[in-house]
């Protein structure tokens, strides 16, 4: 059962109240976000006050790391493995963050109609498609790429780990990535002539897509002959501080090779992030062996992060705030759970906390990728260790970048598109998650270990918040480029 939240909020004036510090949730800012020079404070801290905020400024930051830094030993750490299986000592994380399977080039087309759901219909339409084949302007990086890309823009150093085959797919995966600073290692230690998995992306006059590869047709995941996690694996997730699952890497890889590389970066303390993406529901009601795969990858990633009907999916709870609560109680590892919620932003739950953050408002003109660059900006947040609320509002203008443009890959989210959104502070301040949550029955919330105590929403001024977003973004990328 999780600890009941402790919350904290203020109005504009920075006056902390101690008859609020009984409010429901805090949203919109951090105690770290927060302007308290000269200001008093009545915040009960183990039983006291802490007196005026000016003077005791390093109690406030102790309450306010509590959430940002969960695991600050795993970069530091010194892992000593079997050097019979290939791996030695180190002492350095040098890749902040590894993409773990699910590498392929994306092939976009514009289609009058999406293809065929049957079977039989939509192999004959691939099919049709493979006949003849577009030139290189219809190709682009897919899959994690697209989360790769976006990592390395926000100025982390990132490797793709999978499968990428030597012929002219491959040869383009590969150097796409490497140009945009992402180190390829390929995931077999042996030259397999397996080619570079394929996607065709095609989209419609109204703009929605349909995705169509052998995946579709395949019963059995495509690398079944990868049975072991291979010496260049260990070696790159030892040299990662964050290793990072989506659920399409079932479609490559069987569960008992998935289960093995979760195990291996548990044990040597690389930080698990995983988006179980739209997979995440079939695999709920596939065999037996991916049901313990995802179980177990729910419960030993350290980092969650799902849509709202992802999480519904996953806990049969409609309400968002039980959903990430109930992963986070059932997780046995897990520290963080984020909701990305579309327009009305994203929530994210600790022990400690629920935090939401409204959306940003722009003019989308293409979704694919969104939910990957968004989980790249929560891997900034996590190693460079940002303030709470400050990623959730960089992660949502992560996102935000990436709809403005059209397709995924190398049209993910640029830097400069990112700061200005982010210097704009256009939210769609009208969404909150509060008005679905002042609607949960009170044994709900118990169930969940949450006092039934009524909600608020925070005056802080979200600009601030924004711009300190902004600011710490480029101070990172800065500081990336200078190393």
């Amino acid at each position: 059962m999780p600890k009941p939240i402790k919350t904290w909020w203020t109005d504009l004036e920075g006056d902390f109240s101690g008859k609020r510090c009984k409010q429901l949730f805090c949203t919109h800012f951090n105690l770290r976000n927060l302007y308290t020079d000269g200001c008093t404070t009545s915040l009960p801290y183990n039983g006291r006050d802490i007196g005026p905020a000016a003077g005791n400024w390093t109690r406030v930051l102790k309450l306010a790391n509590e959430d940002s830094v969960f695991c600050d030993t795993s970069s530091k750490k010194k892992h000593s493995i079997d050097p019979a299986n290939g791996c030695n000592e180190r002492t350095c994380r040098d890749i902040d963050v590894t993409t773990f399977g699910n590498l392929c080039v994306d092939i976009v087309l514009n289609v009058p109609t999406l293809p065929p759901a049957t079977y039989d219909e939509k192999l004959a339409y691939m099919n049709s498609l493979a006949i003849s084949l577009p030139g290189e302007t219809f190709w682009e990086a897919g899959g994690n790429s697209n989360f790769a890309i976006a990592a390395a823009r926000l100025g982390l150093h990132c490797a793709a780990l999978g499968h990428v085959g030597y012929e002219k797919f491959g040869s383009f995966l590969h150097e796409v990535l490497e140009k945009e600073g992402v180190q390829v290692i390929r995931l077999e230690e042996e030259d397999i002539q397996e080619e570079t998995l394929v996607c065709w992306v095609l989209v419609d006059s109204n703009h929605r897509h349909g995705f169509c590869s052998r995946f579709d047709f395949n019963k059995d995941p495509a690398f079944t002959w990868i049975k072991e996690l291979p010496v260049c694996a260990k070696e790159t997730i030892l040299r990662s501080k964050v290793l990072f699952f989506n659920g399409f890497l079932f479609d490559e890889l069987t569960p008992d090779m998935i289960t093995l590389a979760v195990d291996f970066a548990n044990e040597t303390g690389c930080v698990v992030f995983f988006d179980p993406g739209p997979r995440g529901n079939s695999l709920c009601k596939g065999p037996v062996s991916q049901q313990q795969a995802l179980r177990k990858l729910l419960s030993c990633s350290d980092v969650l992060l799902l849509t709202a009907d992802e999480a519904k999916a996953l806990t049969g709870l409609e309400d968002p705030v039980l959903s990430a609560k109930d992963l986070l109680a059932k997780g046995k590892r897990t520290k963080w759970v984020i909701v990305k919620l579309g327009e009305r932003g994203c929530l994210m739950t600790t022990a400690h906390n629920v935090y939401q953050v409204p959306a940003f408002k722009v003019d989308i003109k293409d979704t694919v990728g969104c939910g990957d660059s968004f989980a790249a900006a929560i891997a900034l947040g996590y190693t460079r260790k940002l303030p709470i609320v400050s990623m959730l509002a960089l992660a949502n203008a992560v996102g935000a970048a990436t709809a403005m443009g059209c397709g995924a890959g190398r049209n993910v989210a640029t830097l400069n598109d990112v700061t200005n959104i982010l210097l704009s502070s256009n939210v769609c301040g009208d969404c909150y998650v509060f008005d679905e949550v002042q609607a949960i029955s009170s044994q709900q919330l118990t169930k969940v270990g949450i006092p039934q105590t009524p909600s608020a929403k925070s005056n802080m001024p979200f600009h601030l918040i924004t711009r300190e977003a902004a600011n710490l973004l480029l101070n990172s990328a800065q500081t990336s480029s200078c190393t």
